[in-house]
Order: structure tokens, then C-alpha cells, then sequence
């Protein structure tokens, strides 16, 4: 196996269990959805970065999904989410861990359907050998 999707598959592993995350504090009660929502960033995060190690140069270390997004477009992999709707994601990466700022309202529900999709685009990548 190559280094690309050694590297793919463990972002993926990471970003998974990110999403294992969201459904965990969901389930908690909407005191819990900020967090929810952090992890749902992060799990796009990984995601995008395995994909991109499948099939972008990679960029300088980023939390910001919007740099990953154009990454991967430019490489001629366009991820499937339009990136003003992924960006919703992006203000959870530190605000929710350091501020107290009131925050975007996003939808647990829609944040889940992202990464679902985000996960299913890489899985099928790693699948296809990374072309």
C-alpha cells in the first residue's frame, strides 16, 4: 500500500471517530451542541485532509476548511459540499473551545449529513486507489 492512502485512511480513521463524537453529546442535550458541533469541524477537517492526501499537494497545517476546500477543488477533486455551506463549520474549530461568542446556528443534523457525505467521497477515494 502507498504512503497516500496510509495516510488517507488514517485521517479517515480520525475523522470517524469524530463523527462517533457528534452523536455522543447530541444525545446530551443542547448544552452539548457546541461541542457536538467543534468535533463535526474537526471530523470535516480530517476528512478533507485525507482526501487531499489522496489527491492535492498539501498546504501549510490549517484548521481553516475553506483553504482545504480550495485545495482540493483546484487539484480537480471539488469536495460535495459547496463551501459556503462547509465554512458554517469553520468558526467551531476555537471559538467553541476558548470564547464564550455566540456562535452560527447550525444544525446538529445538517453538520452530520456533511460529514456523512464528506466520509462516503473519501471511503470511495481510498477505494479507488486515490485516482
Amino acid at each position: 500500500m502507498n504512503d497516500r492512502i496510509e495516510t488517507a485512511q488514517l485521517f479517515l480513521r480520525l475523522a470517524r471517530t469524530d463523527r462517533g463524537a457528534i452523536d455522543l453529546l447530541a444525545g446530551g442535550g443542547p448544552e452539548f451542541d457546541s461541542t457536538a458541533l467543534f468535533h463535526a469541524q474537526q471530523a470535516a477537517e480530517k476528512a478533507l485532509k485525507a482526501a487531499q492526501a489522496l489527491h492535492a499537494p498539501p498546504v501549510r497545517k490549517s484548521h481553516d476548511l475553506a483553504l482545504l476546500w480550495h485545495s482540493l477543488n483546484d487539484a480537480g477533486h471539488p469536495p460535495p459540499i459547496a463551501l459556503p455551506e462547509l465554512i458554517a463549520l469553520n468558526p467551531f474549530a476555537v471559538t467553541v473551545r476558548y470564547d464564550d461568542t455566540v456562535l452560527p446556528n447550525l444544525s446538529i443534523d445538517v453538520a452530520r449529513l456533511m460529514i456523512d457525505q464528506l466520509l462516503a467521497w473519501v471511503e470511495a477515494g481510498i477505494a479507488g486507489g486515490g485516482t
